[in-house]
C-alpha cells in the first residue's frame, strides 16, 4: 500500500509523458513522520545522490534499517540494525500491468470536457470600491497513469517499500502513505507491515484552466491540476480514492473569485 501511495504521489502534473510519470527530475530528499499501530515513531529519511537514493528508518530516534537503490538498475540493499544485509530489486514487488487503466465513467470528476466551461464556484468582493461578484469558471481534461501491482510479504520493512517507490513517484508526505496503507488493508508496527499487501494503484490528473469573470469581464486566468490516486485491495476488492496534492494555482476558490472580481474592476 505504501509503495501504492508512492507510485501515485510522484506522478507529475506533468501528465504528457506516455508513462504518467513526470519527464522532470525532482529532488526526493526529505524527511517524513508515518504513524504506526504500536505508537512508536517512525521516521523516514529520503537522501537523494547522482546514482543512488538511501531510504533509512528511524524508530523512536534510533536507526532500524536502510535501503540504498541503484537508480540506473534499480537494484537495492538493505542492511538491518543488526547488520543483516538483504538484496533485491524493485520488479521483487512492482510490476507494470497495463499502459492505461480500463477507466470507467465514474472515474472522472464533474466535467471531461475541454470545450466547455463549469462554473465551480463565486464569491464577493467586499472592497468598498469594487462591491462585485466574481464567479470562477473551469474546463478539464482528466487524464490517467499507468496501472501497476504491488506485492509486499507480512513483515517487509518500511525503508524497502519507500525505496521501491522512490524515483518512481513523489513520495509527499507520511499522511499519503499512511492512506495507501490503510487502503490497501496493513498497518505498520515499528518499521514493518504487519499484513502482506497485493493490490493496484493508477494515478489520476484533473488539468483545469480557470477563469473568473466579473461584469462580463474576464478578471483572473489561471492553471492547476488536481492529483488523486486510486487503490484497489485485490485481497476483497475495495476501492479508494487518496487525495495527493493540486499542483499549479494552490490559491482558494475564494481568493481567486475575490482577485478576479478585484482585476475585472480595474479594467472598468
Amino acid at each position: 500500500m505504501l509503495s501504492c501511495l508512492l507510485i501515485v504521489g510522484i506522478l507529475s502534473v506533468q501528465v504528457a509523458g506516455a508513462s504518467g510519470f513526470s519527464t522532470t527530475t525532482t529532488n526526493e530528499s526529505g524527511t517524513y513522520v508515518i504513524p504506526t499501530e504500536d505508537g512508536s515513531t517512525l521516521e523516514v529519511s529520503i537522501e537523494e545522490t547522482d546514482k543512488e537514493y538511501i531510504v533509512t528508518s528511524y524508530v523512536n530516534g534510533e536507526k532500524e534499517s536502510q535501503t540504498t537503490k541503484n537508480k540506473e538498475t534499480r537494484d537495492m540493499m538493505t542492511i538491518d540494525n543488526d547488520g543483516k544485509v538483504e538484496y533485491s530489486n524493485e520488479s521483487d514487488y512492482i510490476e507494470k500491468i497495463a499502459p492505461n487503466p480500463v477507466i470507467s465513467e465514474n472515474d472522472s470528476f464533474a466535467t471531461n470536457s475541454t470545450s466547455n466551461w463549469t462554473l465551480v464556484d463565486s464569491a464577493y468582493n467586499s472592497n468598498p470600491n469594487v462591491k462585485q461578484w466574481g464567479y470562477l469558471y473551469k474546463q478539464e481534461k482528466i487524464t490517467f497513469g499507468e496501472t501497476y501491482n504491488l506485492n509486499y510479504d507480512s513483515g517487509t520493512r518500511v525503508s524497502i517499500i519507500v525505496g521501491v517507490i522512490t524515483g518512481l513517484v513523489t513520495v509527499g508526505s507520511g499522511g499519503i502513505i499512511t492512506a495507501i496503507l490503510v487502503a490497501l488493508g496493513s498497518t505498520i508496527v515499528a518499521d514493518k507491515i504487519t499484513k502482506a499487501i497485493s493490490g493496484q494503484v493508477y494515478g489520476r490528473f484533473a488539468a483545469q484552466d480557470l477563469e473568473v469573470r466579473s461584469n462580463g469581464k474576464i478578471g483572473l486566468r489561471s492553471k492547476r491540476t488536481i492529483v488523486d490516486a486510486k487503490v484497489i485491495n485485490t485481497k476483497n476488492g475495495q476501492v479508494q480514492w487518496v487525495p495527493l496534492r493540486v499542483e499549479g494555482d494552490g490559491r482558494s476558490n475564494t481568493d481567486l473569485c475575490i482577485i478576479g472580481a478585484y482585476n475585472a474592476w480595474l479594467l472598468n
